[in-house]
């Protein structure tokens, strides 16, 4: 029993106690804690020594692990910044050795002028000795002892493929050279280790022509015609043979009936050589014409 006064009084008490208990346990799990007062009401406090000391030591850490992560960090930074200036070094020394040995030796004297070598008295075809004065990546300047170098083109060092003139050629190097054009306007002089251009005869619509020196049109030309020609340049994979067309017609080593195994375009062709061949492909867009040297099926059968 009871008067209900003395119920309600033991049921505030109650309540009381364990708003007390739910404070505590907040305090205790997430920092904060929150203290009855004399007056019955509740207030926060401080944050106990104990969360406050966990809470510096996992600031603490979480600064020592960024350290740590900036420390590794730049020094991997350091590492590749060494490792590209090295090689940066490393490949601007080669460059500088490569453009030396390619510029040559400056202090070689240059050749004595020989008035019967100079510009205007040299003709197309005459061979002469000259010296390699400058190595570009497309060619070398050569002294012949005229009042200009001579040029000599990668292509006309040697028949067959030339990566690069350095392969063939040093500066200082004495080599016999022809003379392949004069330009007296412009004072250029073109030279060859290959000879003068042979000049060949063609055969067109069943007969032998000379067609001068602008040839035969690209369009005049039809599939699987047979033509006559003589190889100007040879290359790696095949050879430039002048048909009598505005363009040097191609000739690849695959389309060579008589090619063995590990055959490339110099083992079966030379320069000046005569060849048959037979239309492949003309190109009107591109201005190119592909020649072969099997014969076509579309013609008939011959008995050798």
């Amino acid at each position: 029993g009871g008067s209900p006064i003395e119920y309600y009084r033991k049921m505030a008490l109650r309540a009381a106690f364990a708003l007390v208990l739910v404070h505590q346990a907040r305090a205790f799990y997430a920092g904060p804690a929150v203290t009855p007062t004399s007056s019955g009401l509740a207030k926060r406090s401080v944050i106990p020594m104990a969360n406050k000391k966990y809470e510096e030591e996992a600031e603490a850490n979480r600064e020592a692990a960024r350290e740590r992560r900036l420390a590794r960090v730049s020094s991997k930074d350091e590492k590749r910044r060494m490792l590209i200036g090295a090689n940066q070094e490393m490949l601007k020394k080669s460059r500088q050795e490569e453009k030396t040995r390619m510029r040559g030796d400056r202090a070689v004297p240059k050749l004595e002028k020989v008035p019967e070598l100079e510009l205007d008295n040299l003709e197309v075809g005459t061979w002469m000795t000259g010296r390699v004065r400058r190595l570009v990546g497309y060619g070398a300047w050569v002294d012949v002892g005229s009042d200009v170098d001579g040029f000599l083109h990668v292509n006309a060092i040697k028949d067959g493929f030339v990566h690069h003139p350095a392969d063939e050629l040093t500066p200082g190097q004495s080599i016999e050279v022809c003379v392949k054009n004069v330009d007296l306007d412009e004072m250029k002089l073109g030279l060859s280790c290959l000879g003068a251009p042979v000049k060949p005869h063609y055969w067109a619509h069943g007969a032998w022509a000379d067609f001068g020196e602008d040839g035969r049109d690209l369009d005049e030309f039809e599939d699987d015609e047979m033509v006559w020609g003589v190889v100007a340049r040879v290359t790696h994979f095949g050879a430039f043979v002048d048909v009598g067309c505005e363009c040097k017609a191609f000739l690849h080593a695959s389309d060579v009936p008589a090619r063995q195994l590990g055959q490339w375009a110099p083992d079966l062709f030379t320069r000046g050589q005569r060849v048959r061949a037979y239309v492949k492909e003309v190109d009107l867009n591109l201005g190119r014409l592909k020649i072969t040297g099997f014969r076509p099926k579309s013609l008939p059968k011959v008995p050798f």
